[in-house]
């Protein structure tokens, strides 16, 4: 796996270090797969094969089920915002 760090203009050095942290402290970190308290590995893995194998029945039900549910929120995001919206997720 290969890291790239964005650099600090003032200094060229890795923007990580003005953070006390050093670059093989983050790599460690990103290299192990974290999880929401409650998953693991089995469960992500389930969760994918799950959507992977819907039929397009069951995927149409499923929407349907989360806009009618009162605790799910669903939004339309224009398709160019879409890797802001996830990046900010991610964060």
């Amino acid at each position: 796996m290969e890291f790239r760090y964005y650099l600090d203009p003032d200094t060229g050095e890795p923007h990580i270090y003005g953070h006390a942290v050093t670059d093989w402290e983050v790599e460690a970190e990103m290299k192990e797969p974290q999880f929401p308290p409650g998953w693991d590995e089995k469960r992500v893995q389930a969760l994918i094969a799950h959507y992977a194998n819907q039929t397009e029945d069951e995927e149409f039900a499923d929407i349907e089920a989360a806009r009618e549910a009162e605790d799910i929120t669903l939004m339309a995001i224009p398709t160019e915002l879409v890797p802001a919206v996830r990046a900010l997720l991610a964060r």
